[in-house]
């Protein structure tokens, strides 16, 4: 969730993958976007985000990234299939695009590994990570 939300505030910086076939999350206001174009939209940003992981971040999720890449493949599907019915087919509000990304992050990115155990929340590390 940590890495989820650091990951999503640095890549919202970005517009490296911020178009897919004529559609950016950066003119979402002007220009609707379909939902499934979205998440395949913060797919790509998850995915370059994984690219630039340094020691630090594959030694707090303990994924390399390559591991990264293929954990948010992996779980791309799941997350649009809990996060897409929260939003409409068609999105047309910048805000809306940038909380899809934040739960898409939050979603598909590796969590911190504490103990053993995939950390989802601040609670969760205080109980763990002791």
């Amino acid at each position: 969730m940590v890495v989820g939300y650091f990951g999503y505030q640095e890549w919202t910086k970005h517009k490296a993958s911020d178009k897919l076939q004529g559609y950016s999350l950066s003119t979402v206001d002007q220009h609707p976007i379909p939902r499934e174009i979205a998440f395949s939209l913060w797919q790509q940003k998850a995915v370059d985000f994984c690219g630039r992981s340094n020691a630090d971040d594959v030694a707090l999720t303990k994924h390399t990234a390559a591991q990264c890449r293929a954990r948010v493949l992996e779980r791309h599907t799941a997350c649009e299939r809990k996060l897409g019915q929260n939003y409409a087919t068609q999105l047309s509000i910048n805000h809306e695009v940038r909380r899809l990304g934040k739960e898409y992050f939050a979603c598909a990115l590796p969590k911190p590994i504490c103990n053993g155990v995939e950390i989802e929340s601040m609670e969760m590390a205080e109980q763990k990570c002791k």
